[in-house]
């Protein structure tokens, strides 16, 4: 399946007709200091300040808050809000967010040198609202969701304060899933030269990873281990000294090398960032699958290039495969729809959180 790529010079010359143009390290009880990796890559973020701001409306049904539970020190005034930008176009980088979500729930950059251990992942708070991309729906509670947590065998070591930090994780696939995807281990190593600053707001770090499976739940051999996924996200020096990463994620048949899996998946994001305030930059991303739904294959791919300032994001699509933008929509980044996606629920006495 042959990859498509929207020149970043191209995606960074349109805005123009658009109309206008992290984390820290932490010190481990070995006395070597743990180098945080971002917790998001996001490219164009939510206009708003990831803070709860309390409002009473008459849509509580009669119920009054306490005056109390809105004092500044509650959990229901200083829990923060957490938001997401959703766009076609960003598919790929919404990947890229929730691979590093589930990182940050490791707790690595605190574990260093300390041997390996247990991380209790909770993978479904990563989902960044994937109905967003469905047609015609809409924001829905999660109240009824049972949190369940997994169970990640994780290692971080650091030979002095001076040498990369590299932290090796197991993630055991899903015992007795009729799903062989969801079969497979996955093997990831991370590799962090420099930790996260004002900055450089993705650090210096190179993630890899692998699922791998047994060959007989593909139609091989029983027994015996093939690849299933591979990928790597990694952050890119460039000549400006602006934050850049790449991204890419193939499995299936999508892999060199490999037919008969019976899908195919592939996805790939380049990002330049203007400067470490992630107001403005230019992206390419890529996205192509394809499977059988009831014995009907399916097959589906877009690639973009977004170019995007304070104000403006300008989305370019290939719609011929001929790698160059064609169809333009260019959206305010200042006035735009919101909807509710998952919500906690307050105490009225205290405005107390209890999980």
């Amino acid at each position: 399946m042959k990859k498509k790529i929207i020149s970043l010079a191209v995606a960074s010359a349109l805005i123009t007709a658009c109309g206008g143009g992290g984390g820290s390290s932490s010190t481990t009880t070995t006395n070597v200091t743990g180098l945080a990796m971002p917790e998001t890559m996001s490219v164009v973020t939510a206009a708003d300040s990831g803070t709860v701001t309390p409002k009473t409306s008459a849509k509580t049904a009669g119920i009054t808050l306490n005056k109390n539970a809105t004092d500044p020190d509650t959990n229901y005034s200083t829990d923060p809000a957490n938001t997401y930008v959703y766009d076609a176009s960003m598919e790929s980088l919404d990947t890229v967010n929730m691979i590093l979500c589930l990182m940050a729930q490791t707790r690595a950059t605190d574990m260093v040198n300390e041997g390996a251990y247990i991380a209790l992942v909770n993978e479904n708070k990563c989902e960044q609202g994937e109905n967003q991309s469905s047609s015609g729906s809409t924001g829905q509670s999660s109240s009824g969701q049972v949190t369940e947590y997994n169970s990640w065998v994780v290692e971080a070591t650091r030979a002095s304060d001076t040498a990369d930090q590299i932290v090796k994780i197991w993630i055991p696939g899903e015992e007795g899933s009729n799903n062989p995807q969801d079969g497979q281990d996955i093997l990831v190593e991370i590799t962090t030269s420099e930790a996260v600053s004002d900055t450089k707001p993705f650090g210096d770090f190179t993630l890899n990873f692998k699922g791998v499976g047994d060959a007989g739940d593909f139609g091989g051999t029983p027994g015996t281990e093939m690849a299933v996924m591979r990928g790597t996200l990694k952050t890119v020096a460039n000549t400006q000294s602006q934050p850049q990463f790449s991204f890419v994620n193939v499995s299936g048949d999508a892999l060199p090398g490999v037919t008969g899996m019976g899908f195919a998946h592939e996805e790939s994001a380049s990002v330049v960032l203007d400067d470490a305030s992630g107001s403005g930059g230019v992206a390419v991303t890529h996205r192509a699958e394809t499977y059988d739904n009831m014995g009907t294959p399916v097959s589906d791919s877009s690639t973009y290039a977004i170019a995007f300032n304070a104000d403006h994001l300008l989305r370019g699509k290939d719609t011929n495969g001929d790698d160059t933008a064609d169809a333009q929509n260019c959206k305010s980044r200042t006035n735009f729809d919101t909807q509710v996606w998952r919500y906690n629920l307050y105490h009225a006495a205290d405005g107390t959180f209890n999980g």
